[in-house]
């Protein structure tokens, strides 16, 4: 009895086997291959056109490339144009910019200074006997006291300013924020030379330089209870410096 029982047992066992041969094997290969070949249409996958993630990913490493080399910045002095027009949002243009002092002097200031010497040339259309020796004076007068200004701002804000508003003054922002509004004090001292006619009206000019100051002054987050003091040292600083060093090189040179 037991000897039928194990009989039994082995035959189910040997049932139970699945023997697949090489040929049912290629079979299954074909049959998951026509089931792929059904779903793509028949057609194999073309691999050869882009990748439109890689094209992506290449195109942000060439457009942040291009913002550090400073194709994608708009110039520095059409910041300033901005910032004259509407200061609040001029500086915030100013801030997204991530534009470098370097660029700022080389695209905004220097060109303006530039302006301003030759705005005072402009005594030749309005006087028959000119002095080129003081005419001479006069001009690098004009260039010394705007230049070395913008480095006696900055020793005088970090001399004046509170501890903990010091880095700001100083920092790339700070330093584009004085560049800038020593620029407009030069493009309006310029109109100045070149109408005199129009002294009367265009001396109110330079307020506005003070106006943008003071509202840029927000971005640079003095505390609460020094903010109007904080902003009246920068107000007086920018556009005071150029002022007094020109009238001083004047009492001192004529």
């Amino acid at each position: 009895m037991e000897e039928y029982e194990n009989k039994i047992s082995e035959k189910q066992e040997d049932d139970n086997i699945y023997v697949y041969s090489d040929g049912y094997a290629e079979e299954g290969n074909a049959d998951e291959r026509d089931s792929e070949e059904d779903s793509t249409g028949g057609e194999e996958l073309d691999t050869s056109g882009p990748n439109y993630s890689q094209a992506e990913k290449t195109h942000t490493v060439r457009r942040d490339e291009g913002r550090q080399n400073g194709s994608d910045r708009t110039l520095p002095f059409l910041l300033m144009l901005g910032v004259l027009s509407n200061p609040i949002e001029g500086w915030k243009s100013v801030r997204r910019s991530g534009i470098n002092p370097d660029e700022t002097l080389k695209g905004c200031f220097y060109p303006m200074l530039a302006f301003y010497a030759l705005s005072r040339f402009s005594v030749f259309f309005y006087t028959s006997r000119v002095d080129f020796g003081q005419l001479f004076i006069d001009v690098l007068i004009s260039i010394v006291s705007f230049f070395f200004g913008y480095f006696c701002i900055l020793i005088l804000l970090r001399t004046l300013m509170p501890a903990g508003v010091k880095d700001n003054i100083t920092s790339n922002f700070g330093k584009v924020f004085i560049i800038i509004s020593l620029s407009s004090l030069c493009m309006f001292f310029s109109f100045l030379e070149i109408m005199p006619m129009l002294w009367d009206l265009l001396i109110f000019l330079p307020l506005w330089t003070i106006y943008v100051v003071c509202r840029g002054a927000r971005f640079f987050r003095f505390p609460e209870h020094k903010q109007i003091s904080c902003t009246g040292i920068l107000c007086f600083v920018i556009v005071g410096v150029p002022c007094l060093l020109m009238w001083g090189f004047e009492k001192y040179f004529k």
